[in-house]
């Protein structure tokens, strides 16, 4: 009678990772890039401001009489760029559907979705205002905020200060 060896089943080695090791290694390269981080400089930084809480506006070019009082009495804008978007579900807040400029003597239509004829619109329109510095920008709000940004950046190509911002139109 021979006897039979039951081979048992080869036991499969499982990978030993050393965990320790691993870690160590990324703290040490966590480490390097906070010390070597350079943050750049005032990158994206746009100069906004609330107004004062004293800060007198006028409401009708009739009403300012710069002589009566020794407050600055600020001019509104005379000038409402209006800047609308397209709603077809697909480019909602990415492609503009055209800009109005609203002025006393009545709107305007620009059937355009390029802020560069926006600004040579506004340089036209600009010799004819008494108030050559501050605009109002009025956005609908699904338009996304870089798009709002190039506005601003029209307005200011165009020769515009101040930059205020009315409500929504939607």
């Amino acid at each position: 009678m021979s006897r039979r060896r039951h081979k048992r089943p080869e036991e499969q080695l499982a990978p030993v990772l050393p965990i320790t090791p691993m870690l160590d290694m990324a703290f040490q390269i966590f480490a390097f890039f906070v010390v070597t981080y350079n943050p750049s400089g005032l990158e994206g930084q746009m100069e906004l401001n609330l107004p004062a809480l004293g800060e007198v506006k006028a409401e009708k070019q009739e009403d300012v009489d710069p002589k009566s009082s020794d407050v600055d009495v600020a001019l509104p804008a005379e000038v409402t760029v209006v800047a609308k978007t397209v709603h077809d579900g697909v480019n909602d807040g990415i492609v503009f559907s055209g800009f109005n400029v609203e002025l006393p003597a009545g709107p305007t239509q620009l059937n355009t979705q390029d802020p560069r004829a926006l600004t040579e619109h506004l340089k036209k329109i600009q010799s004819t205002l008494q108030n050559k510095e501050d605009i109002k920008l009025q956005c609908d709000r699904k338009l996304k905020w870089n798009r709002v940004i190039e506005v601003m950046d029209a307005c200011r190509k165009a020769g515009f200060k101040n930059i205020g911002f009315g409500p929504p139109v939607d």
